[in-house]
């Protein structure tokens, strides 16, 4: 089987978001979910939000990153306060914390998508992350 080219690979993305008519995106304006955000934008146009979760375990200045990054993709943005350390699942530290943690995000931003409108909630998960241990990914199902 020949490998997709770049292109192809982009062209595939933007049809696989065009058919979700409308996407909320998990966005932390780190690379993935930016290239999501960006291909989201010209896919989907107005029909793509970026919606980033501010919380007290993440550094203000990649909160601040985040919205910098969301004004040179050009994309609708909005900032939704979250707080894992008031969730007694997570706080009590078990081993699989990350999975309490992003269920509460995902429920966060499954009622904004819901409130707002968008059909979908996507994120910037690369097929890498699915090589990994990773809980949360779980909660995100």
């Amino acid at each position: 089987m020949e490998k997709e080219t770049i292109k192809e690979k982009l062209e595939h993305l933007i049809n696989i978001l065009k058919s979700k008519e409308s996407v909320l995106i998990a966005f932390s304006g780190g690379i993935d979910s930016a290239v999501v955000a960006a291909v989201a934008k010209i896919a989907l146009k107005d029909k793509a939000l970026a919606v980033t979760i501010n919380s007290p375990l993440v550094p203000q200045e990649e909160a601040k990153e985040a919205v910098k990054v969301a004004k040179e993709i050009g994309i609708n943005h909005l900032i939704l306060e979250g707080n894992e350390l008031e969730d007694p699942n997570f706080i009590c530290n078990p081993t699989n914390r990350c999975y309490f943690c992003k269920k509460g995000l995902a429920i966060k931003l499954k009622n904004l998508a819901k409130e707002k409108g968008f059909k979908n909630v996507v994120d910037g998960t690369n097929i890498e992350d699915l090589k990994d241990y990773r809980p949360g990914r779980i909660a995100l199902n």
